[in-house]
């Protein structure tokens, strides 16, 4: 049996623009740019005002492809529709570090709903909440920024007779008078993570949207282009679990047993956080639940496809080949919010294959590593199974 572990390093590595900054650049442009003069993908990954270096080196990569590629008027206008008032997007766009040139929106929606979440214990059983008050020291200043980014509160701010403090008013609409009659107020708690709710998920049918268009037409012709020649690592695996949105893997080298994790563009996809210590059993909090990959995964059925990738596999559990069970690690970072995957495979086979783009990263995957297993857990696996590194120059992938 042979594992392919699949992250979004698999989908760059074909040079694919699957980041998210890619995304956000390209939606920037296209709010900023787009006319009825662009009538394929490439006229708008090859116009300048797109800075991005993905994008760039993509286009380069697959220019006569990307030229071919009609430009999906009815899915963009959907697209530009979604981001005029999503407030994620908003929040997200805003807080792109361009000197970085780098964002992982699933720590930013954690940032957003730890600082929401503070907020809430701040008013806690205080009546009144036409209007709130937020602490000026510094431990609430990230509250202070993140409740400015989203449409709850208004925009004017100001300080009020406590110099310690500033007032803003709640909209009207996430204000719930209880009991009815009283003239008691109370920020509408539920109201408000409903709507921030509704909002991810446009986001996710954004990115949805944007990888059909710019990507997935792209690997619709990747196949039949020879552009792609594998190496043997990627060609004969017998199982492979990616937790990428794109259907890279089945277009360009044939459609086995790949079990998309956390969905795909054909169907719903898990846009969330991990669990944290909030859904353990002792303090369980189900306020934000339903921004929690494992909730979505069982929300959206995106675990049916877990759950068939366990049943398939324990068929070679009991194999006399058992000893030859491995893992191929390709693109993915091997990041704690997917301890249960990983560890899952990981514990199914005696051989695992870690490929790095630099060797630099490999420091990354072993610190990754420790963070899941625990420094016994981690040296428990290195002296049971069998752990390499290798450069991801050994998986061929030619022009």
């Amino acid at each position: 049996m042979k594992i392919l572990l699949l992250g979004n390093g698999f989908d760059i590595f074909h040079k694919l623009p699957t980041k998210y900054q890619n995304f956000l650049h390209t939606v920037n442009f296209l709010k900023n740019k787009y006319d009825s003069s662009m009538n394929n993908v490439g006229d708008v990954f090859s116009n300048k005002m797109i800075l991005d270096k993905e994008i760039r080196e993509s286009y380069d990569r697959y220019k006569k492809l990307y030229d071919k590629i009609p430009i999906d008027c009815e899915k963009i206008n959907k697209l530009l529709s979604f981001s005029q008032n999503n407030m994620w997007y908003s929040y997200l766009n805003n807080s792109f570090n361009e000197d970085l040139k780098w964002i992982d929106f699933e720590i930013e929606i954690a940032k957003v709903l730890c600082e929401i979440g503070k907020f809430f214990d701040i008013h806690k059983g205080t009546n009144n909440k036409r209007v709130i008050s937020i602490p000026l020291s510094d431990e609430f200043s990230k509250t202070r920024y993140i409740i400015q980014c989203f449409s709850f509160f208004n925009h004017e701010c100001k300080k009020g007779a406590n110099i310690n403090f500033y007032y803003r008013t709640v909209d009207p609409h996430y204000v719930i008078e209880e009991p009815y009659g009283s003239q008691i107020y109370d920020i509408d708690k539920e109201k408000i993570i409903d709507e921030m709710y509704k909002h991810l998920r446009e986001l996710a049918e954004m990115i949805k949207l944007y990888l059909e268009c710019f990507v997935e037409s792209l690997t619709d012709l990747l196949k039949n282009d020879d552009t792609i020649v594998p190496g043997i690592s990627v060609y004969d695996a017998t199982h492979v679990v990616t937790l990428n949105y794109t259907n890279t893997y089945e277009k360009i080298y044939g459609d086995k047993n790949v079990f998309h994790i956390h969905g795909n563009t054909h169907n719903d996809i898990v846009l969330g956080i991990n669990s944290d210590e909030n859904d353990e059993l002792h303090k369980l909090n189900t306020d934000f639940i339903c921004f929690k990959k494992y909730y979505q995964r069982v929300f959206y059925k995106t675990d049916i496809d877990y759950q068939k990738f366990n049943i398939s596999i324990n068929k070679f559990i009991n194999s006399p080949y058992q000893k030859d069970d491995s893992v191929y690690v390709i693109g993915h970072s091997l990041d704690e919010t997917d301890t249960e995957i990983i560890q899952n495979v990981f514990d199914r086979v005696n051989k695992i294959v870690i490929f790095y783009h630099k060797e630099s990263a490999v420091k990354d995957y072993i610190r990754n590593l420790i963070k899941i297993y625990g420094k016994k857990g981690f040296d428990s696996l290195r002296a049971e199974k069998n752990l390499e590194f290798k450069s991801l120059s050994e998986i061929e992938v030619k022009k």
